[in-house]
């Protein structure tokens, strides 16, 4: 920092009066910079297109024809669905099928253990995978098609197939595909010990891609595609192009978030639908919780969609077993054209529609606009510790620049004795099943959150962080904080865009335009009116803690899926709050559940949701709290 705090460089100097004096202006007109640009990013996004020439959609032949044996299949099924227990499937029926099409047939067992103490028993669960060996390689290469039924069509007639496929049917839900992925692809897990399953029979070549499918119905008035993947992970674009585009070649409506593809001459209308579209996959995605099975290949770096095909009615045209058939073999057929693995086109992107996407390219300056008032504000924080001519203030003989990471330290070990403590707990319940056997796991989870959210507010009157600090010090460690908040951010958004700028939203306005960390306390007698400023800034501080930030989102989420959601404006204004403390009740009781299911998620799946949120959202919340019981002399 010699050269900015220079006497001889004036030029610095005047860039460094400029920016502490206009520091408020300058991140506002970068942050609302951010969101116009999305808006115009929405308005004018780019036109998907094939990277990867080898998948040859155009010349993808369909040839598919056995839709009413599907259909007789399909309604044997539902006969024999009476004679088994829920939770399993007529694998014999199922076998036998396969095996008559001259497919290789094997069995994988499973059992899940739930590692949260005695709430629910161990589970016993079946795959049934067939392999069809590809006439034309050595077992190279491979597709999955996970699905619960397959038309019984002979494709060993066929000699244009490249690549194996592994036609998969699992038990238990995402549990079976975890449990086969796991043995498939023969990587250890740190939490095998919950779900243990046996060796695989037999493996066909290193899957290139993995369709799963969810067909409700062989008559459905569209398809809809599902993309989100566990962490917000996303497939790759052709994938995704190759399943509309065949679709929409034999005139099966393809619909993304509920909606389909169209342009009108009004452009406000079509910017509102590809918002809709694109604000609904964000949220999605931030959420970091899979839409369907596809979810867990791209953990393991397989690009993998969900077609569903839902049995619901619509006064318009359905689409025939036939469509759905040849659309389905045509997306193979296209795979199976590869010469290698996806590596072209995007992993990173948002959809504004089956047709308009945003590439990483575009969406980073976005993010990069909304991130950058942090990086002011520090620097203003930095600059703040120097007088007016660039030397520093030599009247704190007692400054200690580390001392400013100490409260940065803390919050972070707080953090990791959360995502510690927390499932150390809950995995040991069968010491005390005897004293809090009535007590639900969820429950006890949600108690030992309240606690340490309880002991963290507290935390401050408990350390020496209570003691006085110079002015410099306090700016110092208020640059600590943003910087943190902006690594934060920044990490974060190379994962997950859309968490990113969902907590980039919340986050940059009020720490770099309303500076609520500032609100610090001071030996000097303070006016009525700073008070108020600071209770405000207390109660918004609260406000955003991570658990009140999880309690908004549910109640949010519950308003907006309330189907009377739509008649709030004809609801008479009496009845009003009496809908409201419903929903917020609702939230209440729905939150220790929902956040039990992101500890079993980082158990079972790998899920980051949790570990994010203990040990670097929850840190950095803890350092603005600090700062505001920080005495300033």
């Amino acid at each position: 920092m010699s050269i900015l705090t220079s006497d001889d460089n004036n030029k610095a100097l005047t860039f460094i009066k400029k920016l502490v004096r206009f520091n408020v202006i300058i991140s506002l007109i970068s942050y609302l910079a951010g969101w116009s640009f999305f808006a115009y990013l929405i308005h004018e996004p780019q036109k998907t297109s094939f990277h990867d020439n080898s998948l040859l959609p155009g010349l993808a032949s369909r040839e598919f024809v056995a839709a009413n044996q599907a259909e007789r299949l399909v309604h044997q099924l539902t006969n024999l669905s009476a004679e088994f227990h829920e939770k399993y499937f007529p694998v014999k029926f199922l076998r036998k099928q396969f095996e008559d099409i001259g497919l290789e047939v094997y069995e994988h067992k499973f059992r899940f253990t739930y590692p949260f103490g005695y709430e629910k028993p161990a589970v016993e669960g079946l795959n049934l995978y067939a392999i069809f060996r590809a006439p034309r390689a050595a077992s190279t290469e491979s597709i999955v098609i996970s699905a619960p039924y397959r038309s019984p069509s002979n494709p060993n007639a066929k000699n244009y197939w490249a690549k194996d496929i592994i036609y998969l049917i699992s038990g238990n839900e995402l549990l079976g595909i975890q449990a086969w992925l796991q043995s498939y692809q023969g990587l250890e897990n740190r939490f095998d010990q919950y779900l243990q399953s046996d060796v695989l029979l037999a493996k066909a070549g290193a899957i290139q891609a993995a369709l799963n499918l969810e067909l409700q119905s062989f008559s459905p008035p569209y398809v809809q595609v599902k993309l989100e993947g566990l962490n917000g992970q996303l497939p790759n674009l052709d994938l995704f192009n190759v399943a509309v585009e065949l679709c929409n070649r034999e005139a099966v409506p393809v619909v993304y978030h509920g909606e389909s593809f169209y342009m009108t001459e009004n452009e406000w209308e079509n910017w509102k639908r590809k918002a809709r579209t694109m604000v609904s996959m964000m949220a999605t995605q931030a959420t970091m919780l899979p839409t369907g099975a596809h979810g867990l290949f791209q953990k393991y770096a397989i690009s993998a969609i969900t077609l569903e095909a839902s049995d619901r009615r619509a006064k318009y045209v359905m689409v025939n077993g036939l469509q759905l058939g040849r659309s389905i073999e045509g997306i193979v057929r296209s795979l199976n054209n590869m010469m290698e693995k996806f590596n072209r086109s995007f992993y990173f992107y948002l959809l504004a529609s089956t047709r308009r996407f945003i590439s990483i390219s575009s969406y980073m300056i976005v993010f990069g606009l909304l991130a950058l008032p942090l990086a002011c504000r520090s620097l203003f924080y930095y600059f703040q510790s120097y007088n007016s001519i660039g030397q520093h203030i030599t009247g704190d003989n007692n400054f200690d620049f580390w001392a400013s990471f100490k409260p940065c330290v803390l919050a972070h070990l707080f953090g990791l004795l959360a995502v510690g403590i927390v499932p150390l707990v809950l995995t040991r319940l069968n010491i005390f099943n005897m004293i809090m056997f009535d007590v639900p796991v969820a429950i006890l989870a949600y108690v030992i959150f309240i606690i340490l959210a309880i002991i963290s507010l507290n935390l401050p009157g408990l350390m020496t962080a209570h003691a006085k600090k110079s002015i410099n010090q306090y700016n110092l460690q208020s640059m600590v904080t943003l910087l943190n908040t902006l690594l934060l951010l920044t990490s974060i958004s190379l994962i997950n865009i859309s968490l990113a700028i969902a907590l980039a939203s919340i986050y940059v306005p009020l720490l770099s335009i309303f500076s609520i960390q500032d609100h610090h306390r001071s030996t000097k007698s303070s006016t009525l009116l700073r008070r108020i400023c600071n209770l405000f800034k207390t109660i918004t501080l609260l406000l955003i803690h991570p658990i009140t930030l999880h309690l908004i989102c549910l109640f949010g989420l519950s308003i907006w899926m309330d189907p009377d959601f739509k008649s709030l404006r004809k609801l008479p204004i009496n009845d009003l709050p009496l809908l409201l403390l419903k929903h917020l009740k609702r939230s209440f009781q729905s939150q220790p559940r929902t956040m039990m299911n992101f500890i079993e998620d980082w158990y079972l799946f790998d899920n980051w949701a949790f570990p994010i949120v203990s040990l670097f959202l929850y840190p950095v919340w803890l350092q603005l709290w600090f700062q505001s019981f920080t005495i300033v002399i």
